[in-house]
């Protein structure tokens, strides 16, 4: 079986005979050095062995797998690649594996060495699970690093550059927080932690942390891919990220749930996590995806035409995202509303649920986030776009950060409460600030798009002679 061009090129490229010498001497000379100092066994071995894992693995390695594309964008042979007939599952694996073989090379060593020395130590069976659980979390932070390097090519398409540090820090992030190397809680869960609860099921913390780092490999996989096609010019239409913030949901959820057991009591606990990974996945999706007017444009004409297959093709994955949030916001506020029980208006804002959340604060938040999603839009639609989604950011950053904190410093509490959803102080005030800042972004937003479909007539319509 032969190798794909782009996989045999980097291996090319990156196993040198001098390299292959020297990794294994550098790494054997790091290990008789401890052995040494030690004076012990190969149980010595297991902790500087995870060390240099670590370290060739998520330093080294996300590095590398941005890097290699990086350089191509950066010297001009990217875009004969992109015209070339790779197709893009193996344009994926030759960057993903073929920029990091080398690193690869070297975390087979030492890795080597933490499995000889954890079974002098310990049971082979946490041994392997453990050694398992590293290669699975480096993978993940070499593919996260890749997808958002993609991601960022996507975004800014016109500079054609890719931020090789910032690429880099994501993957280490990612990687290193559901490794085995953590300690701190991720996710609900300490990782390596004894048991999980899991929608009322409990699980080895071991075993459900590896099941997670192969899961969450795969939806990091398939998320590179599609930006791959991206790059290659192949529609897609948005099904991946609405099967992926679906599948956050429910696993979220159920660690969210198995931390709260009062919360399970009720089916409005049930639909809290979701509904923060809906909020987020809006956000993301929003500052990610580049919006584009024209394609804005033709999809709101194909589904006015009721070409729906061609519509789903054109569909951007904010759009898919703010969607999602509407629904599950939606279903939040009517299982507040049936919990209730009261569907009279006025006097179910103000009632104060089991599970100490208020109605009105529910359609505050509500109200506040569409606020935002509209700004961010109207930004966008705007003459001068270029940098709309870092005014987004400065703008949200006062609403929510900087204009707060002078009104608390001022003493003025029931000004928070123009800004910020969740003032149980000032509930009614909250709620009429959300729903008219939301109102008005709505019509900014409505009067932009109207601007920018009077040019495109006026620019489009024939001139008389």
């Amino acid at each position: 079986m032969s190798l794909n061009p782009e996989l045999r090129r980097n291996f090319w490229l990156e196993l040198t005979p001098q390299r292959l010498v020297a990794m294994p001497v550098v790494l054997g000379l790091i290990f008789t050095l401890v052995l040494l100092v030690s004076g012990g066994g190969v149980e010595d071995l297991v902790v500087p062995g995870q060390l240099a894992f670590y370290a060739l693995v998520l330093i080294w390695g996300c590095r590398r797998a941005v890097a290699g594309m990086a350089n191509e964008v950066q010297e001009g042979t990217w875009d004969w690649q992109r015209m070339s007939a790779i197709g893009p599952w193996s344009m994926v694996w030759g960057k993903l594996l073929g920029s990091t073989v080398f690193v690869w090379y070297g975390a087979a060593i030492s890795l080597a060495a933490v499995v000889a020395g954890g079974l002098e130590a310990g049971p082979a069976e946490d041994i392997l699970l453990e050694a398992a659980a590293m290669v699975g979390a480096g993978l993940l932070g070499h593919t996260v690093s890749l997808a958002a390097a993609l991601a960022w090519l996507r975004k800014i398409r016109p500079a054609r550059r890719v931020p090789v540090t910032l690429c880099q820090l994501l993957g280490l992030a990612v990687g290193y927080k559901l490794s085995p190397a953590s300690t701190a809680e991720v996710l609900g869960f300490s990782a390596w932690s004894a048991s999980i609860d899991w929608y009322g099921f409990l699980f080895d913390g071991r075993t459900f942390l590896l099941a997670s780092l192969l899961v969450f490999l795969g939806w990091a996989l398939l998320a590179s891919h599609r930006l791959m096609q991206g790059e290659l010019q192949v529609r897609m239409r948005p099904w991946a990220w609405l099967a992926f913030t679906l599948f956050a949901m429910v696993y979220v959820d159920g660690l969210f749930l198995g931390r709260c057991a009062r919360c399970a009591e009720s089916a409005l606990g049930w639909i809290v996590a979701p509904y923060v990974v809906a909020t987020l996945s809006a956000y993301f999706a929003l500052f990610v995806e580049p919006k584009d007017v024209v394609r804005t444009r033709t999809l709101l004409a194909a589904l006015r035409g009721g070409d729906w297959r061609r519509a789903a093709t054109l569909a951007p994955f904010w759009l898919v995202a703010v969607l999602l949030f509407v629904v599950v916001g939606g279903i939040a506020l009517a299982l507040a509303l049936t919990i209730a029980h009261s569907w009279d208006f006025l006097p179910v804002l103000v009632f104060v649920l089991d599970d100490r959340v208020v109605v009105a604060g529910i359609l505050a938040h509500f109200g506040f986030v569409v606020r935002d999603f509209c700004l961010i839009l109207a930004l966008n639609f705007g003459a001068r776009r270029g940098r709309a989604d870092m005014a987004a950011v400065i703008y949200l950053a006062v609403l929510y950060l900087l204009a707060p904190w002078i009104l608390s410093a001022a003493g003025v509490g029931e000004g928070r409460a123009l800004l910020l959803p969740g003032s149980p102080d000032w509930p009614w005030l909250n709620l009429g600030a959300a729903i008219l800042q939301a109102v008005a972004g709505v019509a900014v937003l409505a009067r932009r798009w109207r601007g920018i479909e009077s040019h495109f007539k006026a620019t489009t319509q024939p001139r008389a002679s």
